[in-house]
């Protein structure tokens, strides 16, 4: 949450000449309902059930950029299927950085509305996660102090002779 991965996956589309998907939209696209409002009416265990079938379905596609939910990574069927099916991309950021992002978006389904307890909540989630990203990361770049535009531009310039 809040590492860029839609805008910089759009981003990044664009330098390739790829389709650009984001499995969170097509989500709430399929629902007619928001992210939030899946959370709250179905509870997370359906959503990541959803969310791992969408995501096994989508990777069938070639020349796809798939921007991931971020709690994706928590279902290792999903990390299995993902480091097997494309160049995966680990889009690094920082707690601090986390917070701030998402208090301009505060859409986000399990944010807490509490700001003084944002930092704790990503420093949590980055404890539980960082270490699965990696684990399936054929690319890693930090994210907190550039901008999409830079970012997106950087992986391209890595895997340009791959594609």
């Amino acid at each position: 949450m809040g590492a860029g991965k839609s805008t910089v996956g759009e981003k990044l589309s664009h330098l390739l000449r790829f389709q650009f998907i984001d499995s969170d939209q097509m989500l709430e696209s399929k629902h007619n309902s928001t992210i939030a409002d899946i959370f709250r009416k179905h509870q997370e265990p359906y959503f990541r059930v959803q969310e791992q079938v969408l995501i096994h379905e989508l990777i069938q596609h070639k020349n796809i950029i798939l921007a991931t939910g971020g709690g994706s990574i928590l279902s290792e069927h999903t990390r299995r299927v993902l480091a097997c099916a494309g160049l995966v991309c680990y889009l690094r950021v920082s707690p601090l950085q986390q917070v701030k992002r998402a208090l301009v978006a505060r859409h986000r389904p399990t944010f807490p509305c509490n700001t003084s307890e944002s930092l704790s909540f990503f420093q949590e989630m980055h404890s539980e996660r960082a270490h699965l990203y990696e684990s399936i990361a054929h690319l890693s770049i930090d994210t907190d102090c550039i901008d999409a535009d830079v970012t997106a531009t950087r992986i391209f310039e890595h895997i340009k002779d791959y594609v």
